[in-house]
């Protein structure tokens, strides 16, 4: 499993602690991250358009849809 057959009690303890800490601090880290209430700072920007003497570039709803094809035909 985690450890060889030749290996000592020592080592096999030292390998047991090692995974079973690693796998502790990945499971704080995901619970960290799924109830982190962290906002981000958005910068709030205003800009004064002017709209007058402007062409409209919006197109009229074309009203025979049913008479277009998927091909153009």
């Amino acid at each position: 499993m985690f450890y060889h057959p030749s290996d000592n009690k020592s080592t096999i303890i030292i390998k047991h602690i090692i995974f079973w800490i690693g796998l502790c601090a990945m499971l704080v880290l995901f619970i960290a991250l799924v109830f982190d209430d962290s906002i981000l700072p958005q910068k709030e920007i205003t800009m004064k358009i002017d709209v007058r003497n402007k062409v409209n570039i919006c197109l009229p709803e074309e009203e025979n849809r049913s008479e277009i094809s998927f091909f153009g035909l």
